[in-house]
């Protein structure tokens, strides 16, 4: 019997790319910060010796600032901190030819987005309208992206963290 990996897309990076390659909140020459948007799992890894981008949602984080984002929940910080590797991807890749861009793998578990009213407030919707339009300007900027869906793929969530990808998995 297999086992469910619902819940688990921090532990699915290293079943997808090369051993000890992940470099958490490390995205070109930026690193990220790590206490921003905890349930948001981004960095560099290899996959077949390549470079590529991984983002992910940890569903094992709880936001202390924003207590309705847990259980893997894409809130509002995880959302521009995911729009933001996206960016710093873009840019580390801006003077590569087309074919040389490198891939962003998203990991996708989400039962969806933040829904507490001070996230809906200052602006939860902006911030997930952020990561699809990072993702729409990556794909348009040639970097392939892939979806890799291991558990749940629920809601706006999935909109923003999954469905602009070129390929669900």
């Amino acid at each position: 019997m297999e086992e469910s990996m619902v819940g688990r897309g921090r532990e699915a990076i290293p079943m997808i790319v090369d051993p000890d390659s992940f470099q958490e909140n490390l995205v070109g020459n930026t690193t990220l910060d790590g206490e921003f948007g905890p349930g948001a799992v981004v960095g560099t890894a290899q996959l077949n010796g390549q470079p590529v981008t991984v983002i992910a949602n940890d569903a094992q984080a709880i936001n202390p600032r924003f207590p309705v984002v847990y259980f893997g929940v894409i809130g509002m910080e995880e959302a521009y901190k995911m729009a933001s590797a996206v960016y710093e991807t873009m840019q580390a890749d801006a003077d590569k030819p087309l074919g040389e861009k490198r891939p962003l793998i998203l990991i996708v578990d989400t039962p969806g987005n933040g829904p507490g009213k001070v996230e809906e407030i200052i602006g939860m919707n902006k911030a997930t309208g952020a990561y699809q339009l990072a993702l729409a300007e990556a794909r348009k900027a040639g970097h392939p992206i892939v979806a890799m869906v291991i558990g749940r793929a629920i809601s706006g969530a999935f909109l923003c963290h999954g469905l602009q990808a070129d390929h669900i998995l």
